[in-house]
């Protein structure tokens, strides 16, 4: 019996003993798995920083993109106004352009017009109204003048007496 309870002593000390060197042995695992993990979360990390700076730099040339499009398009729609206006007052300049031509065609034309009243030979109606007012011319002279004369001889009867 003794000779059990010495063997089964022993037993339970190599028990002990390799029961507690495993639990150094899971101690150390452990630590080396949080150090794994530690240094897995930290390339994780960086790999996640490195992720968010080209999606920023991604995001910032798509702006500036956006922008120099905007800009070239703002150049282009303030020529397309500038062209515009050009267009626009050149339109205005000749339609004054030919406003004034038309007034001076109608200057001309009164111009012409009285020119030709003046040189044209008058019409039959011009000619008849101006006999009768020749006439009448005449007759207001022929009265004006015989009166005159019955004035003088009245006169003159009246210095002679």
């Amino acid at each position: 019996m003794k000779k059990m309870f010495i063997l089964s002593l022993c037993i339970a000390l190599l028990l002990a003993i390799t029961g507690c060197g495993e639990s150094k042995e899971q101690k150390a695992k452990a630590q080396s798995q949080k150090q794994t993990e530690a240094s897995d979360d930290d390339t994780i990390d960086t790999a996640l920083q490195q992720q968010m700076k080209m999606y920023k730099q991604l995001k910032q040339s798509e702006y500036d993109e956006a922008d120099k499009v905007r800009q070239a398009e703002k150049k282009q729609l303030k020529k397309l106004r500038q062209d515009r206006v050009k267009v626009l007052e050149k339109l205005l300049k000749e339609e004054q352009d030919i406003d004034s031509g038309k007034q001076l065609i109608r200057i001309q034309k009164q111009t012409e017009k009285a020119t030709d009243q003046e040189e044209a030979p008058p019409s039959p109606e011009q000619q008849k109204s101006e006999e009768k007012n020749e006439q009448k011319e005449k007759k207001q002279n022929e009265k004006e003048s015989g009166s005159r004369t019955d004035k003088e001889k009245e006169m003159g009867g009246q210095n002679q007496s």
